[in-house]
């Protein structure tokens, strides 16, 4: 690496290459089938679209209403809304894109062009920090991201880790540049962007740890008298502070009721199996290298400002999901993709150069070989590479076909599947219909309505005693229709979707089976049923 920054790419070229990348992940999106499924390939997908979509009615429909009662109405029509366990920041964006296409197919562009935008920054940051200028060696981290396997799985889902990762690194790079020249402005910025990224998505307060870390390890202790080191926590007190104590009455529960020293004996369990499927054990040994070589660098005292960034940004993220019982997915590793790999293209870069023949006395010292690059995300990618087609279909079907059944009535429809089927059938009914803000529909929740539990499904107890019970509860809810979705996976089928299909098969029930609607989750799983029941009598009145 150099002390000395490179001329800038001319801007063409910074455009042609977002262009490029937005082409070859949306090829990836198409072939994957994430424009032909339906919203329902991961627990939280719905409840992103859904909230992104109310964001954009509130914005376009009722400005001038009282946001908290427009989101409990919303609620009370589609209840799969989100924002609260959530923060606002990207269902602003989604939001946005909605504008331009008001159609589920419009937030999976979006992620290409997240995903785009954060491979153009890394091409950018690797050229001016890492390889000296060489724009082939430089696509080395953009190429690792574009094709990196749990980026395409969840490019092809509607998720919030794109914006994410690309607010974390921007970041990184605004405090690596504090680091480089002490200023308010970098300062600021990695502030700004720091409370943009904890806005959408609460994993981003680890980046609290990112100043401190690069303080320990650059052994910077002049920093601490600087008013420009401490003025990068004002934007996140201003912009994110408030939102922070807003949510606590939203997040609480999740993490007062689980022991976090249990959690992160799970979480050390977990990620000890995930991390080499995630970044493949090529990339994982060149990090190895680059934390030894850091910490000979901070022994000597000669560290460097960049290597010191990204490993405080990928530790300090890190950390945070290990310790913070929010769940385990391998998904949450995507926000310190980025910056892992660009330390595995520095260090990759110092072992070649170590074995290049340039570096023999009297010779002239060349960059490290492009080929050598090339091979090495090549065989990270194929190590690594085991992405399934995004195959979720039927509910949108069933859905629609019920919408056009007499479409003048007021429906009141129960949905009694797992979160991943429910939010596929209520997603599928905020898309479709046509005035969203009226009362004419109502959706009600089997999870919810027939049984208690917590937000992340825990202390289940039905609400009913038996099947009497069970269809009375239906009454009292005013239901005209019941979906009861049978390609819930075994493992995953609570008591109450059982009970009330056995309920509304019995004889006299009050219901009959109208029609059956093929529906499948994966390509592996053969199709099932999703099967709609309808009254044969109308509810006694109260």
């Amino acid at each position: 690496m150099q002390s000395t920054k490179p001329p800038s790419p001319p801007s063409h070229l910074v455009a042609l290459f977002f262009v490029v990348c937005i082409a070859a992940f949306l090829s990836l999106q198409f072939h994957l089938g994430a424009f032909r499924s339906d919203l329902g390939g991961d627990p939280d997908e719905a409840a992103h679209a859904v909230t992104a979509l109310m964001v954009h009615d509130y914005l376009w429909l009722a400005p001038s209403t009282s946001p908290m009662a427009f989101a409990n109405q919303y609620y009370a029509t589609f209840p799969k809304v989100a924002l609260g366990h959530y923060p606002p920041g990207y269902y602003l964006t989604a939001a946005t894109a909605l504008s331009l296409w008001c159609d589920p197919r419009a937030l999976i562009v979006l992620q290409s062009l997240l995903i785009a935008a954060l491979a153009t920054a890394s091409w950018l940051f690797a050229r001016r920090w890492i390889t000296s200028g060489d724009a082939w060696l430089a696509l080395f981290p953009s190429l690792i991201l574009l094709f990196q396997n749990e980026v395409v799985r969840v490019g092809c889902h509607v998720m919030a880790d794109f914006q994410l990762a690309l607010l974390v690194f921007a970041a990184l790079w605004a405090w690596q540049n504090y680091l480089t020249r002490p200023s308010y402005r970098s300062s600021l910025a990695f502030g700004l962007f720091a409370a943009a990224a904890i806005l959408t998505k609460g994993t981003a307060m680890g980046l609290a740890g990112v100043p401190i870390l690069t303080l320990i390890m650059n052994r910077r202790w002049q920093d601490l008298t600087r008013l420009s080191w401490w003025a990068a926590a004002l934007p996140v007190l201003i912009f994110a502070g408030p939102w922070m104590i807003f949510s606590v009455r939203f997040t609480q529960e999740g993490f007062m009721t689980h022991d976090p020293a249990a959690f992160l004996k799970d979480a050390i369990a977990y990620y000890r199996h995930t991390l080499p499927r995630f970044f493949g054990w090529p990339l994982l040994a060149l990090l190895l290298g680059s934390i030894i070589r850091l910490l000979k660098d901070i022994t000597h005292r000669t560290t460097d400002p960049v290597r010191i960034t990204l490993w405080s940004g990928w530790l300090s993220i890190q950390i945070l999901i290990m310790i913070v019982p929010s769940g385990l997915s391998p998904r949450y590793l995507l926000a310190g993709l980025l910056p892992a790999t660009l330390l595995a293209t520095i260090e990759l870069q110092t072992l070649l150069r170590l074995f290049s023949k340039s570096h023999l006395p009297g010779t002239r010292q060349t960059q490290p070989p492009r080929v050598a690059f090339a091979a090495f995300a090549l065989l990270t990618l194929f190590l690594t590479w085991r992405v399934e087609p995004k195959t979720v279909s039927g509910f949108s079907a069933a859905i629609n076909r019920l919408l056009l059944e007499n479409p003048s009535q007021k429906k009141v429809w129960l949905v009694a599947s797992d979160p991943r089927g429910e939010g596929a059938l209520i997603a599928a009914s905020a898309f479709n219909t046509t005035d969203r803000t009226s009362d004419h529909l109502t959706l009600v929740r089997g999870s919810k309505a027939l049984a208690n539990s917590d937000w992340m499904g825990r202390d289940y107890i039905p609400k009913y005693q038996d099947a009497s019970s069970l269809l009375n509860l239906l009454d009292s809810l005013k239901i005209d229709t019941a979906i009861v979705d049978l390609s819930v996976p075994t493992a995953a089928i609570r008591p109450h979707e059982t009970d009330l299909r056995l309920a509304l098969d019995q004889p006299h029930s009050g219901w009959h089976l109208a029609w059956t609607q093929p529906a499948t989750r994966t390509s592996q799983s053969p199709p099932a049923d999703l099967r709609i029941y309808q009254r044969t009598a109308q509810p006694p009145q109260p």
